[in-house]
């Protein structure tokens, strides 16, 4: 879930063609059309196997109409004014989550046309997204499910979740035991597209196959501010659902 809200960068949009549940269609086009458009604040936690925070939250600005590379600021470093020694850290974090460039997000792998509804409610329309065989040697795909929520008035996505079928291994040491991600997407101005504004996700882990790991991390957005691209104003792009790439 790439921040921008993970990282930002620009690819090919998802082709949407008229298998797509009508709904989904409608709500993924909007989600698309809207990307990068919002400057926000950005809060995250991490918890410990007990489920308690580790420090305080890392706050950090990110506004899409500033130059490559200078979109984010920090704020805060686990609860504190940043030291440099926590700016380097951070900014080598940071290093490290560009190197994703150009991997293929989760918004490239959902397997739109095959989108069943899986619940359904007066407001609201959950559609299950399969993800496509062998599209990513990041998301094994027939150990996962995804759910999306489409607000029947807005026509737009509102929530979404992440979790294993059943357990698997990654890079043949780690054995993913059980986990999930989920998250919330919020009208954040009058006649505007939802904006992620929170997603947690949680795991529990056993590397080399006998060694008990859990992770959880958490994030919320705050103080929205609409802006224009930095990217759009060279030329047009249309980007993919980078808010969805955890």
């Amino acid at each position: 879930m790439r921040f921008t809200p993970l990282v930002a960068i620009l690819l090919t949009a998802i082709p949407l063609r008229a298998e797509t549940p009508g709904l989904l269609d409608q709500a993924i086009r909007k989600l698309i059309a809207d990307e990068d458009h919002w400057a926000f604040t950005q809060s995250t936690l991490r918890f410990d196997r007990s489920g308690k925070p580790e420090g305080g939250p890392t706050v950090e600005r990110y506004d899409p109409s500033k130059p490559i590379g200078q979109e984010w600021q920090l704020i805060k470093y686990a609860g504190h004014s940043p030291s440099e020694l926590d700016m380097r850290i951070w900014h080598y974090q940071k290093g490290k989550a560009m190197k994703h460039h150009g991997e293929k997000t989760l918004g490239d792998v959902l397997d739109l046309n095959h989108a069943a509804l899986a619940a359904e409610t007066p407001a609201l329309a959950t559609f299950l997204v399969p993800i496509l065989k062998g599209a990513s040697d990041r998301f094994p795909a027939d150990k996962l499910e995804v759910f999306m929520a489409v607000d029947k008035r807005l026509g737009a996505l509102t929530s979404f979740s992440l979790r294993p079928r059943e357990p698997f291994r990654y890079a043949g040491v780690v054995k993913v035991v059980s986990g999930d991600l989920e998250g919330r997407l919020d009208v954040v101005k009058e006649n505007t597209t939802p904006a992620l504004v929170w997603w947690k996700g949680s795991g529990r882990l056993r590397i080399m196959g006998f060694i008990p790991f859990g992770i959880a991390r958490e994030a919320s957005y705050a103080d929205f501010r609409r802006v224009t691209p930095y990217s759009d104003r060279f030329e047009v792009k249309i980007g993919d659902i980078k808010a969805l790439n955890f």
